[in-house]
């Protein structure tokens, strides 16, 4: 498959897995690769001679040493000529996947563990799953506060919780990152990218925000877990600007009640041009299974089972 400004550098023995028994699933590993050559080379080194298809994505062509392809000729690679966000890449890596799931990690981030069958039971209890999402330590082994809840500030402006995961599976907005593995259909589907928001952390709180209102759940486990190998502490910028606007608008400017039933609300405070946003806003409508603000109501008690609950 043919994509502007991309170059698909594809393996010499692609795995289509044709001789496998009916309903056998499998998981193909999308890289993005946004740290050194070195730790690209770790990671590809962690997953061995694995029977996986391994994609690995390059955001900016002049930023990587070609060698390495020539080096790995059993890898697919995904060549950007200019940089692109998470959300785009992922989905075209997981369009040339052969897959029914694919796990997105990032080089910046060393696999610890990762185990395909129990994960791939989790979706299995749970059809509605569009992704799950791993445990993310620092270089000195402490858990960063990757769980992400939704919240409303001062009623008119969409923000999120950071938290400390402290079961081994809980439900996140979204993941960080976008680090986890997917569903590769829903995700398609469902992952639809708002280009009017500039800030790639909004567009993916924009993304599964809304997944999450049809009713597509995202999870964190501690059976996938990822390190960080560079001394830094991720900091998202939680700026009420533009984007946040945008994202505020779409997301709170609707509802739904209990009968189902869905409508706009009066947005004059927003202070905002609502118009060109509610575009996208009323075809969701008829998708979307609960509103934001129940999201959030939902999310600040005891959950339980989120099927029973959505």
């Amino acid at each position: 498959m043919l994509y502007d400004g991309v170059k698909v550098y594809a393996s010499h023995r692609d795995k289509h897995f044709t001789d496998l028994p009916f309903n056998t699933h499998r998981i193909a590993i999308i890289i993005l690769h946004t740290a050194t050559t070195d730790a690209l080379i770790r990671m590809l080194t962690t997953l061995g001679n694995s029977e996986r298809n391994i994609y690995v994505v390059i955001p900016f062509e002049s930023d990587f040493d070609r060698s390495v392809i020539e080096n790995y000729p059993n890898i697919n690679w995904i060549v950007y000529e200019k940089p692109e966000d998470r959300i785009a890449m992922t989905m075209v890596a997981s369009r040339e996947t052969h897959e029914d799931y694919v796990a997105v990690l990032d080089s910046t981030y060393d696999l610890i563990q990762f185990d395909d069958a129990q994960i791939l039971e989790m979706f299995k209890n749970d059809d509605k799953a569009v992704c799950i999402a791993p445990f993310v330590y620092s270089n000195t082994s402490s858990l960063f506060p990757t769980c992400y809840a939704p919240k409303i500030s001062d009623n008119i402006r969409v923000d999120l919780v950071e938290l400390i995961p402290e079961e081994s599976f809980v439900n996140t907005l979204y993941p960080f990152m976008l680090m986890g593995v997917y569903r590769k259909k829903t995700f398609q589907l469902g992952g639809k990218i708002d280009y009017k928001i500039k800030d790639f952390n909004v567009r993916e709180y924009d993304c599964f925000a809304r997944m999450w209102l049809m009713g597509y759940h995202t999870y964190m486990t501690s059976t996938f877990k990822v390190m960080c190998n560079v001394e830094f502490v991720p900091i998202i910028d939680r700026t009420y600007n533009r984007d946040t606007k945008i994202l505020s608008s779409k997301l709170l400017s609707f509802y739904k009640n209990r009968g189902g039933n869905a409508g706009l609300r009066p947005f004059w405070w927003l202070n905002y041009k609502i118009i060109f946003v509610l575009k996208d806003v009323k075809p969701f409508l008829r998708k979307a299974t609960i509103d934001f603000y129940t999201l959030v109501h939902l999310w600040t008690v005891e959950m339980g089972d989120v099927n029973d609950i959505l």
